[in-house]
């Protein structure tokens, strides 16, 4: 029995539709089991290595260190000087 091109079509259409829909379907299971809350990236490391994932954060991560005023301008002095080395060596091509 030879198919036409438009049978074809419809069939292979049916097949990756329902590959899909398992797909979806496995993600969701991931997700529920895992609680990601659909974060993307790196996710939560603070709990490797234990199980279950506790509920509430572990550690300092998440914490902003504030950098100081000094340490600021050192590092905007340090940036303006390597920029200038740069367009200096730019100029000298």
């Amino acid at each position: 029995m030879a198919l036409n091109r438009q049978e074809l079509l419809r069939l292979a259409r049916y097949g990756a539709e329902t590959r899909i829909a398992e797909l979806e379907a496995e993600i969701a299971r991931i997700r529920a089991t895992f609680k990601t809350g659909g974060r993307r990236g790196r996710g939560d490391t603070r709990a490797i290595g234990t199980w279950p994932v506790p509920e509430k954060p572990v550690g300092t991560l998440g914490k902003r260190r504030k950098m100081s005023a000094a340490g600021r301008k050192r590092i905007q002095e340090a940036l303006k000087k390597r920029w200038a080395k740069w367009r200096a060596e730019k100029g000298k091509e």
